[in-house]
């Protein structure tokens, strides 16, 4: 397991529909920086989308692919894993809020949201997910999820059915004035779970009615903010995360170890 594991947190502004200005941006604020493991915000192609039974089939393919290479070409390109949400289409027809962890080798592995937002009608236009997924980087075990995943705390329990996880990732468009309760939430995750936490949120105005406050957070097995933004601008966090200095804690405080059993049942 890599000692000290660089992570990074993208928090821009998103136009929406704007596939290219998107791409072009990310490209742009993460040129020169060194990480590790980068994590994009939920939808980053696109902005969030619901309605997508409005968008041509050729729209949301691009969003995709295009979205994809650029993720295998910037983990290249910076010897770094990349983790984001695109649009995908299923077979169904419906399309996924899929996560993409992609490695510097190409390798890719797909987490498609298991929580939609019901209230915003994606579940409605969605197709939900069901598997748990865990990926392991640089000998780290690292837990994906997405935006509304996080209000679910079974869903990203540690479960040694699985292998406990030392790094969760979220990507999110979470908007005001939900914000305070995103916070709170990030933290609880950290600290129930004893683990690294990094999430990429939106930032700015795509409308009068909705804002997004930014809010991205890196925080440490305690729920401590190691890097933060609380301000709606574009800007990168980064941080050193330790290994050895989450494993001394565990040893120190040894929860993990009273974890109740529990089963996941569909629904």
């Amino acid at each position: 397991m890599k000692e000290q594991l660089v992570v990074a947190s993208l928090q821009m502004e998103q136009q929406q529909k704007g596939i290219d200005a998107n791409i072009t941006k990310v490209k742009q604020l993460v040129e020169g920086e060194v990480f590790d493991l980068l994590v994009l915000p939920e939808m980053w192609t696109t902005g969030f989308l619901v309605k997508v039974a409005d968008l041509s089939r050729e729209f949301l393919t691009e969003a995709f692919e295009q979205g994809l290479e650029t993720m295998k070409a910037l983990a290249t390109a910076h010897d770094a894993a990349l983790y984001g949400t695109l649009l995908e289409l299923r077979p169904s027809g419906k399309p996924s809020n899929t996560g993409l962890f992609v490695t510097p080798t190409g390798e890719v592995t797909y987490y498609r949201k298991k929580h939609l937002f019901h209230l915003g009608g994606e579940s409605e236009h969605f197709e939900a997910g069901e598997e748990r997924v865990q990926v392991s980087y640089q000998g780290w075990q690292i837990r994906l999820s997405t935006c509304y995943d996080l209000r679910f705390p079974t869903w990203l329990r540690q479960d040694p059915e699985l292998g406990l996880y030392d790094l969760l990732l979220c990507s999110a468009n979470w908007p005001r004035p939900r914000h305070l309760a995103w916070e709170r939430l990030l933290r609880a995750r950290a600290i129930e779970n004893q683990s690294y936490l990094v999430a990429s949120n939106r930032a700015g105005t795509p409308h009068p009615k909705l804002v997004y406050p930014g809010y991205s957070f890196i925080l440490d097995s305690e729920g401590e903010s190691l890097s933060e933004s609380k301000e709606p601008v574009e800007t990168l966090l980064t941080a050193t995360l330790s290994s050895p200095d989450l494993m001394a804690r565990r040893s120190a405080f040894p929860v993990l170890e009273d974890l109740d059993p529990f089963q996941l049942l569909p629904r």
